[in-house]
């Protein structure tokens, strides 16, 4: 009987609380805004990622400590510059050692999943 009871209880308050949304509705037509960090490097032998910065720091690259989610600017927008042009950074791969960096600029699509790059 108490189980009834709570259970016509929760029925009851549920439409209160809340709107049911259906699939269109939640999913393709969402009112709620997706946050994204977007493509996170993690770091090796370290509890950090990298990650590229949005807006106007588009071109920076910032990292990010996880015990204390201190953020450090990792390279800045000018350290992308070869004689005298802006280089575009596609991506950043960490050596296992964490010593070095693989940067790859330019890249261009080839075919289907293919792609080149100039690396550095």
């Amino acid at each position: 009987m108490k189980l009834i009871k709570i259970s016509l209880l929760i029925v009851m308050i549920k439409p209160v609380l809340g709107v049911w949304l259906s699939y269109e509705e939640a999913v393709l037509n969402s009112p709620f805004e997706i946050a994204s960090l977007g493509w996170t490097i993690s770091v090796p032998n370290e509890d950090a990622y990298v990650y590229r910065g949005k807006g106007d720091n588009w071109k920076s690259w910032y990292k990010v400590s996880l015990p204390s989610m201190d953020t450090t600017l990792f390279l800045d927008s000018t350290a992308f510059a070869l004689n005298g042009d802006d280089l575009y950074v596609s991506s950043l791969s960490f050596a296992k050692s964490g010593d070095k960096l693989l940067v790859k600029t330019d890249s261009r699509k080839i075919w289907r999943h293919s792609n080149s790059g100039t690396y550095f």
